[in-house]
């Protein structure tokens, strides 16, 4: 299990400021950051491992599929728990599943791309419940309490593509009721053009603070349950490439645009740690490069690590385990649980 001393000390080695490299930033390979176990995840012709997003659970993986439109639990282990799903629009099928939780009364909440709810009970054999929902764009949801839910995504009432539309939003599901709405990162950014094409949001909440990023980020913002601002985290510089505005030529030349995507880099996905500290996924779209890396971020005192090669970052467990694909393998079910050194 994670030494939340050790995460501390390894943080404390940073320092950001103002969005700039530190003096002390500390670029690390994977496997000197972390002691790693391999997880192989249970496989046959029925349940695939394509398009994971998976959540962890303490003595086991929560997993949802969109390209094979399945749900399954999975043992710490990797064996299979329990399955379900299947690719329609019935009780129990799925279009697109973009996440999947568990609430605090046991029962699994499985959410589609287009907004639409299954409420499962707790080994997923019943379907006890299905909501259209308020949603337009559901792309991330994390709980908040037995009632509520934080999504990231667009309500029905947005215009699709409008910077001002408000990506994440309190939802009482029990009630079909959304509390408040907040989080307009697309407002003032300046890379319109890529909002177009890569414009998600994550989030994760901690206690009652909320870390939420944008693909096109350079920053995580910090807020309330309410959507009070409570501050920012810059992500340094170093070896993480910012998006810059696209030159005037890519705009209606080919070869120009693919070169402009090719120079920066994706935020992918935002964790707490149990010490309070960030965790930041990324995509790099350089090519020729690897394709994952992730940078722990130190709140308070600013601080981060960058760690390279680092696999895909698909969720943070109890004690700070963080879950990784294998960045050494093709295969998607093979995970790597990393714990800090």
């Amino acid at each position: 299990m994670v030494s939340v001393n050790r995460l501390q000390s390894l943080a404390l080695l940073l320092s950001v400021a103002c969005g700039s490299a530190p003096e002390r930033t500390t670029v690390l390979p994977f496997d000197s950051v972390f002691a790693t176990d391999v997880i192989i995840v249970h496989e046959d012709e029925t349940d695939l491992v394509v398009a994971p997003r998976v959540r962890a659970e303490p003595d086991g993986f929560l997993y949802a599929d969109f390209t094979e439109a399945r749900i399954r639990r999975y043992h710490r282990d990797g064996r299979l728990d329990w399955a379900t799903g299947g690719k329609g629009g019935g009780p129990g099928e799925y279009e697109r599943p973009s996440d999947v939780v568990r609430v605090p009364d046991g029962r699994v909440l499985v959410f589609e791309y287009n907004g639409r709810m299954t409420v499962l009970s707790p080994r997923g054999d019943s379907v006890l419940e299905i909501k259209p929902g308020p949603f337009r764009v559901l792309e991330e949801v994390e709980v908040i309490d037995g009632s509520r839910l934080l999504v990231a995504g667009d309500l029905l009432t947005d215009t699709p593509g409008d910077p001002q539309r408000s990506t994440l939003h309190v939802w009482d599901w029990a009630r079909d009721t959304v509390l408040t709405s907040f989080f307009r990162p697309f407002a003032t950014t300046p890379h319109t053009d890529l909002v177009q094409m890569a414009s998600w949001v994550r989030a994760d909440i901690r206690a009652d603070t909320i870390a939420a990023i944008h693909a096109a980020a350079d920053t995580v913002f910090l807020m309330s349950v309410e959507g009070e601002p409570l501050g920012t985290i810059p992500i340094p510089v170093i070896n993480y490439i910012a998006p810059t505005p696209p030159p005037t030529a890519a705009r209606t030349d080919m070869n120009a645009r693919r070169e402009w995507l090719g120079s920066f880099h994706l935020i992918s996905e935002v964790e707490w740690l149990d010490n309070g500290d960030v965790i930041v996924g990324y995509r790099r779209q350089i090519p020729d490069e690897p394709a994952w890396s992730a940078i722990v971020l130190r709140r308070g005192s600013g601080g981060a690590t960058q760690i390279d090669e680092s696999g895909r970052l698909l969720s943070a467990g109890l004690n700070s385990e963080l879950l990784f694909t294998d960045p050494s393998s093709l295969m998607p079910g093979r995970w790597i649980v990393g714990t800090v050194r």
